[in-house]
């Protein structure tokens, strides 16, 4: 990170006044730490960490693939930064943003992520698939702890309920499963109406 000098300002071709200059290379994307105390910044040669606050560079994380075909992450809680890989075989990641390293890949992932969320707890992750396919992963271990065939099209989206209970899923079929996180039983399924 550079912290600049407004009357040097013009060295750095930014706008009259700016102070700070985050990121190298070309920025894709950027995105706040649930509790604003981290900025992710995704460029052209990985995906920058800076503390919030005083803009401090913190990490630099380095996917091994092309950082073009990473997404910043559906979620991030703690020191937890879940980033998808949208290579071939396609992965979802785990990183610790206090020494910007890689902690786990999903090894046991053989779909297509579609949508990705974590519980507002922190403790589960579930992922929704093109097939219908609901799984439900530990979001510290990486491991999956459960999947459901939900819908018989591709999920479109899913989300947790406040007290990380009780998942939605609303797919391409025109459903929307209601599931029991804890032992994920279907609870419910809503019906779009006959038009």
């Amino acid at each position: 990170m550079n912290i600049v000098n407004t009357q040097h300002y013009t060295k750095w071709h930014l706008p009259h006044g700016a102070k700070i200059r985050l990121g190298k290379a070309g920025v894709y994307d950027i995105r706040y730490s649930p509790d604003g105390s981290q900025l992710a910044i995704h460029s052209l040669i990985g995906i920058w960490l800076y503390d919030a606050n005083s803009y401090e560079e913190i990490a630099l994380l380095k996917p091994n693939q092309d950082p073009s075909t990473v997404q910043l992450p559906y979620a991030w809680t703690g020191t937890t930064l879940y980033l998808i890989e949208r290579v071939d075989p396609l992965s979802l990641t785990l990183w610790d943003t206090r020494f910007g390293q890689k902690r786990i890949t999903l090894k046991e992932y053989s779909g297509d992520f579609r949508e990705i969320f974590l519980s507002p707890d922190g403790r589960t992750l579930a992922t929704g698939d093109w097939d219908g396919t609901i799984s439900f992963w530990d979001s510290q271990t990486g491991l999956l702890t459960s999947k459901v065939i939900g819908h018989t099209a591709p999920v479109g989206t899913i989300v947790f309920s406040p007290d990380s209970q009780i998942l939605a899923s609303a797919g391409h079929d025109n459903k929307i499963h209601i599931w029991n996180v804890n032992d994920c039983e279907k609870i419910s399924t809503i019906k779009e109406r006959n038009k």
